[in-house]
């Protein structure tokens, strides 16, 4: 996946991504990854869990996710003067 992230939407920093975020699952407390765009600025950031869309790839998800943080991004773009 080769796409490009468009800017953050809060603070116009750099973004990055992530396919191996660990996180804890609540339910059975078992170290997990998941796939993420953060900012390198400010920290603002987008998850998508692998166990909660198991019926994606890794590459369709991180599809997925660029798409979501660049929607979030141009509709902010679209509303300012």
């Amino acid at each position: 996946m080769n796409a490009t992230l468009l800017p953050c939407p809060f603070c116009g920093g750099s973004p990055e991504a992530d396919a191996q975020q660990g996180y804890r699952n609540l339910s059975n407390g078992k170290l997990e990854s998941a796939l993420s765009i953060y900012c390198t600025a400010c920290n603002a950031h987008m998850v998508l869990c692998r166990e909660d869309m198991p019926h994606f790839d890794t590459d369709s998800l991180m599809e997925l996710l660029v798409t979501n943080w660049n929607h979030r991004c141009s509709a902010l773009v679209d509303r300012t003067p």
